[in-house]
C-alpha cells in the first residue's frame, strides 16, 4: 500500500514538476515557440528521474532536494543552449535560456519546498506519520532510535522493538530508549497481526544474518517496507545501489556515477561537440598539419598509447610537438623531470620544435584528441590519461582515477597542471569523480577557456 502511495505521489510531482516547467518557458517567452516543449519536458522528466526526484523524500533533506532540483534544471538548460549550439538555432537566444532557468530553478524549488512545509506541519500535528518497527536491541537499534528522535519532521512513530532470536524471551517489556521490546524475531508475525505497522527498519550487526535473513522473508510475506540499516557496511566514498539481475537482487557499492541518464546525456554531448569541432576546424587542423611537415622532420600527429577507463588501452591523438625521436631520447632526460610522481615533465625541454612550443603555449597540440573523443574512448572532460607505465608505479588508491573516462581537460589542466604536485593532481581527480554532474563539466570547460587564454601552466 505504502509503495502504492509512493508511486502515486511521484506521478503526481512529476506532473507538478512539468506544468511548473511549462508555466517558467511561457512566463521566459510568452512569445515564444510552444513546439520546443516537446523537447524540454521530456529532457526534463529523464533528469528528474535521473536525480532520482520521484521516489520517497521522508528520509532525505530539504535542501538536498532542492540542490537536485536546481542541477537538474541547470543541466537540462545547458543541454538546450548546446542543441541551440549545435544546431546553430537563433531561437531560443541565450537572453531567453538564461531567464527560463531562472524562472524554472526558483518556481521549482518554491513549490517542492512549499510540500516539505506543509507536510512538516502536518507531522507535528499528528498526520501524516508511518509506524515502523525496529528490529535490534544494541548498539545500531539505539543509533537509529536517537536519528528518529532528532529528525521528528521525517513522520516516524516507533511502535516497539523486536529482539533478535538468541533463546532469551526475558528482554520482552523491557526498554530501550524509552521503548519497548515487544518480542522476538520468531514472534514478529504474530506482532504485525495486532499492530499497526506501515515498515521496518532491520538495524542488526553482521553477525545476526539469521535473523536479518528471517525479519526480511517475514517483512516480504506480510507486505511490510522493511529498510536494512546497514551501519556494519563501512564506507569511504563508495555509494550504495540496489539492482537486480534476473529475479536476483544485488547490493552494489560504487565510487563512480550510477546515473545511467545522465552519463548518457554527457556521452551525447561528447559525440555531438566534439563532431561539430572536427568539422568547423578542419580548416585549422590542416594549416597546422602542414606547418607541422614543413618546419621539422615525421608526421604531423603523435600517436601514443595510453591508458584510458578501468585500465582499457587506446591510441591517444596530439599534434607532434616534438623531434620525430623524443621517445629514444627521453631516457637521457630522467633527471630534469620537474613532477614528483610517476608522470614525466620538464621545463624547456629540449625535444620540442620551434612549432611544437607554440601549441603547447596556445594548447592546441590536443585538438587531434576530439577524435579520441568522437570513437568514444575519451570525453571532453575527465581526467587525463596515463601513460602505461606510469599507471604501474600508482599507489593503490590512485587507480581509482581511471573508473572515469578520460578527457581532454580536468581539474588539474585548470587549476595550474604542472606546477601542481602528483599526489595533489590525484586527489583533484578522486574529488572529480566523487563530485560528478553535467554542470561540473560545463564549469571546468569554461575555466578551461580561461587557463588556456592565460597559458596557466602549460609547457
Amino acid at each position: 500500500m505504502l509503495k502504492k502511495h509512493s508511486q502515486a505521489f511521484g506521478f503526481l510531482a512529476l506532473i507538478c514538476d512539468l506544468a511548473v516547467t511549462a508555466v517558467s518557458f511561457s512566463a521566459a517567452s510568452p512569445s515564444g515557440n510552444p513546439r520546443l516543449l516537446l523537447i524540454i519536458l521530456p529532457l526534463w522528466a529523464l533528469l528528474f528521474k535521473g536525480m532520482r526526484l520521484y521516489e520517497s523524500q521522508r528520509f532525505g533533506t530539504l535542501k538536498k532536494e532542492i540542490f537536485n532540483v536546481v542541477k537538474a534544471a541547470g543541466i537540462g538548460t545547458l543541454f538546450l543552449s548546446a542543441f541551440s549550439f549545435i544546431f546553430d538555432l537563433s531561437y531560443p537566444n541565450r537572453g531567453l535560456v538564461l531567464a527560463f532557468f531562472i524562472i524554472n530553478a526558483s518556481l521549482l524549488a518554491l513549490w517542492r519546498a512549499s510540500i516539505r512545509v506543509f507536510l512538516r506541519s502536518a507531522r507535528e500535528k499528528g498526520y501524516n506519520y508511518r509506524n515502523f518497527l525496529i528490529i535490534g536491541t544494541g548498539s545500531e537499534a539505539e543509533k537509529v532510535l536517537q536519528l528518529v528522535n532528532e529528525l521528528k519532521h521525517l513522520g516516524i512513530r516507533v511502535s516497539g522493538l523486536i529482539a533478535p532470536n538468541s533463546g532469551n524471551t526475558g528482554d520482552n517489556g523491557r526498554k530501550i530508549q524509552g521503548y519497548a521490546i515487544l518480542g522476538t524475531v520468531d514472534e514478529l508475525p504474530d506482532i504485525l497481526y495486532r499492530e499497526c505497522v506501515d515498515g521496518a527498519i532491520i538495524a542488526l550487526p553482521i553477525n545476526h544474518f539469521k535473523n536479518l535473513r528471517k525479519s526480511l522473508e517475514i517483512c516480504e510475506e506480510m507486505g511490510i517496507v522493511a529498510y536494512i540499516a546497514s551501519d556494519f557496511l563501512k564506507r569511504k566514498v563508495a555509494k550504495t545501489y540496489l539492482e537486480e539481475l534476473c529475479g536476483m537482487p544485488f547490493l552494489s557499492f560504487a565510487t563512480t556515477p550510477q546515473f545511467t541518464g545522465l552519463i548518457a546525456i554527457k556521452r551525447f554531448l561528447d559525440a555531438a561537440i566534439s563532431g561539430a569541432l572536427l568539422i568547423l576546424l578542419s580548416p585549422l587542423f590542416l594549416a597546422i598539419g602542414l606547418a607541422i611537415r614543413l618546419t621539422s622532420k615525421g608526421p604531423a600527429l603523435f600517436r601514443q598509447s595510453r591508458v584510458g577507463l578501468y585500465g582499457r588501452r587506446f591510441t591517444l591523438l596530439k599534434f607532434r610537438t616534438m623531434v620525430h625521436n623524443a621517445e629514444q631520447l627521453k631516457a637521457g632526460l630522467d633527471a630534469r623531470n620537474a613532477m614528483d610522481g610517476p608522470a614525466f615533465k620538464i621545463k624547456n625541454d629540449p625535444r620540442i620544435t620551434a612549432m611544437g612550443g607554440i601549441l603547447r603555449k596556445l594548447s592546441i597540440d590536443e585538438l587531434p584528441q576530439l577524435i579520441n573523443v568522437l570513437k568514444g574512448e575519451m570525453s571532453l572532460v575527465g581526467p587525463r590519461p596515463p601513460l602505461p607505465e606510469e599507471v604501474t608505479k600508482y599507489a593503490r588508491w590512485q587507480i581509482r582515477r581511471l573508473s572515469m573516462p578520460p578527457g581532454i581537460t580536468c581539474t588539474w589542466q585548470v587549476n595550474g597542471r604542472n606546477h601542481i604536485r602528483f599526489e595533489d593532481w590525484m586527489k583533484l581527480d578522486l574529488q572529480y569523480i566523487d563530485n560528478w554532474s553535467l554542470f561540473l563539466d560545463f564549469k571546468i570547460l569554461l575555466k578551461t577557456i580561461f587557463a588556456v587564454a592565460a597559458c596557466k601552466g602549460a609547457y
